[in-house]
C-alpha cells in the first residue's frame, strides 16, 4: 500500500476511507489502512479512531471496540462521539446499566461534555434491566443540562416503560407521549410501535386500536414491525378477524409480510380451530419466501 507523491490525503478523506471500508464490512482492510496512516506519520486524530470504532461496533466486534478505545486513550483525548460509541457497544452487548454508566462517568470526569445522543444511549440501556426510574432520572438530568430531548429520547423512554412489563406502565408511557407532543417533538413509527407493544402486553386491545388510529391520523405510515405487533396482539387475544384484516391492510400498504406475520396468523387460526382458513396463508407464505 503506497500513496503517490502527488496525492494529498486530508483529514476528512482519511476518516471517510476508514468509514467506507467499515460500512463495506472490510474490517481487516480498514485496520490495515488505519495502521498505514499511522506508519506514514499521519497525526492520530479522534475522527480516524471514531470511524474504526463505529465500524467495529456496528459489526458486533465489541472486544475490538474495547481494545481500540484503550489504545486511543494512550494517544489522544477521546471526544463525546468516542464515548458514545463505547456506551452503545455495551448496550448492544446487553451489558448491565452500571457498565454503561461507568463510561458516562469517565466522560464527565475527563471534562468531555455529554450530548443528546449520550443521554439517549443511557436511557436505552435502562430497557435491558427494566429500570424505568433510572431512565426518568437520566431524562431529568438531561434537561437540567439544557439539552433538548428529541424523538429518539422520548421513544427510548417509552420503550423502557414498556420493557419493564409492570402493570400500569402503559399509562406512564402514554404520559411520555403527551409530554413529547407538548414539547412539539413529532413522534415517529418507532414511538408508536413501542407504545402498541406495551398495550399488547397488557391485552388492552381497544386502547391499542385508538393509538394505531392516532398514528395514522398524524400521517405516520405503519411499518412491518407495527403490523406484526398488532397481529400478534390480536392473535393472542383470539381476535382472528382483526388479525386477518390487519394482514390485508399490511399487504395493501405495499409492505411485505415477514415470518412473524405468518406465524401470528397461523397461531390465531389454530387457536380457534379454523384450520381451513389458515391454508391460503400457508400457501401465500410459501410463495413469498
Amino acid at each position: 500500500m503506497q500513496l503517490q507523491n502527488w496525492f494529498h490525503l486530508d483529514p476528512y478523506l482519511r476518516i471517510h476511507i476508514i468509514d467506507v471500508l467499515g460500512k463495506a464490512s472490510s474490517f481487516d482492510i480498514a485496520v490495515q489502512v488505519f495502521n498505514h496512516f499511522i506508519k506514514i506519520s499521519v497525526k492520530k486524530d479522534a475522527g480516524m479512531y471514531n470511524a474504526l470504532l463505529h465500524a467495529f461496533c456496528k459489526a458486533g466486534k465489541l472486544e475490538a471496540v474495547d481494545d481500540l478505545f484503550r489504545d486511543m486513550k494512550q494517544s489522544i483525548r477521546p471526544n463525546h462521539l468516542s464515548y458514545n460509541i463505547l456506551m452503545h457497544s455495551y448496550v448492544k452487548a446487553g451489558h448491565e446499566l452500571t457498565k454503561v454508566v461507568s463510561v458516562f462517568k469517565e466522560m464527565y470526569l475527563r471534562g468531555v461534555k455529554a450530548s443528546v445522543a449520550s443521554y439517549n444511549i443511557l436511557i436505552a440501556a435502562c430497557a435491558t434491566g427494566k429500570q424505568a426510574w433510572e431512565a426518568r432520572v437520566f431524562f431529568s438530568n438531561m434537561k437540567k443540562q439544557d439539552l433538548e430531548p428529541n424523538v429518539i429520547t422520548y421513544s427510548s423512554l417509552i420503550n423502557v416503560y414498556v420493557a419493564s412489563g409492570d402493570v400500569g406502565n402503559c399509562a406512564a408511557a402514554l404520559d411520555v407521549l403527551r409530554e413529547m407532543v407538548k414539547a412539539e417533538v413529532m413522534p415517529n413509527v418507532t414511538t408508536f410501535s413501542c407504545l402498541l407493544h406495551g398495550y399488547g402486553q397488557e391485552g388492552k386491545i381497544e386502547e391499542a386500536m385508538k393509538i394505531f388510529q392516532t398514528m395514522k391520523d398524524l400521517g405516520i405510515e405503519p411499518s412491518a414491525i407495527t403490523f406484526n405487533i398488532l397481529m400478534t396482539m390480536y392473535s393472542k387475544s383470539g381476535h382472528h378477524a382483526l388479525a386477518q384484516s390487519c394482514f390485508h391492510e399490511m399487504i395493501e400498504s405495499g409492505l411485505e409480510p415477514t415470518y412473524v406475520s405468518f406465524l401470528s396468523l397461523m397461531y390465531c387460526f389454530k387457536s380457534v380451530g379454523a384450520y381451513k382458513e389458515v391454508t391460503p396463508f400457508v400457501l401465500f407464505a410459501c410463495a413469498c419466501h
